[in-house]
């Protein structure tokens, strides 16, 4: 309580969404604009290019749903909007078991590279290796991995903006990209997706 009211100085005031705030507010949620650099994970796919100085989470969501389990939704930045740095919307929960590593990326039209240390893996339905690649540490995690069957993937692909998945031993990441200007809706979007995960995975 008595930190509760301390703010960084460097708390960058353009990147604040006032409603996100208030999202956060209606879901019994904590809001921090700021959550700074230092917390930013080490490992995983979207975080492997962060950069100390000058990558950043703000907009920070944290609270427990529906007194289960802890989610976070954030943005995150590798670099200033200014300088042609992407914006993600970040959901993320922590499981009660470790998967290795997943990552599972929207295929683009042109260009669809291998991801260094990790295998790609096919999944049973063509449908789906044509929309989207699967990379793991181990053939077994990822078969195992409950949210990969059609109806979860369905359920990304009707969202208006692309959404990848990566697991990090019991982390599990959901990022969405290629949003221009981030809003409310968004993080609406991303918590009603840990919504189904949590159902899928029977957590």
């Amino acid at each position: 309580w008595r930190l509760d009211g301390i703010r960084q100085a460097t708390a960058a005031r353009w990147v604040a969404i006032s409603p996100i705030e208030q999202f956060a507010a209606s879901q019994g949620f904590y809001y921090s604009l700021d959550w700074g650099s230092l917390l930013i994970p080490t490992r995983g796919q979207i975080f492997k290019k962060a950069n100390f100085s000058r990558s950043d989470i703000n907009n920070h969501v944290i609270g427990l749903r529906n007194d289960k389990y802890l989610v976070q939704l954030y943005t995150y930045s590798r670099q200033p909007r200014g300088e042609g740095g992407k914006f993600y919307v970040v959901a993320q929960t922590n499981v009660p078991r470790e998967y290795g590593e997943i990552f599972v990326r929207r295929r683009g039209k042109f260009f669809n590279p291998p991801v260094p240390g990790l295998r790609k893996i096919s999944m049973e339905w063509g449908s789906f290796n044509s929309k989207y690649d699967v990379f793991a540490s181990s053939t077994e995690g990822a078969t195992s991995f409950e949210l990969l069957h059609p109806v979860y993937m369905e359920q990304l692909e009707r969202l208006p903006f692309e959404v990848n998945i990566e697991v990090v031993d019991n982390i599990v990441y959901l990022y969405g990209s290629g949003i221009k200007t981030i809003s409310t809706e968004h993080y609406h979007a991303m918590l009603a997706l840990l919504d189904e995960a949590y159902k899928q995975m029977k957590l």
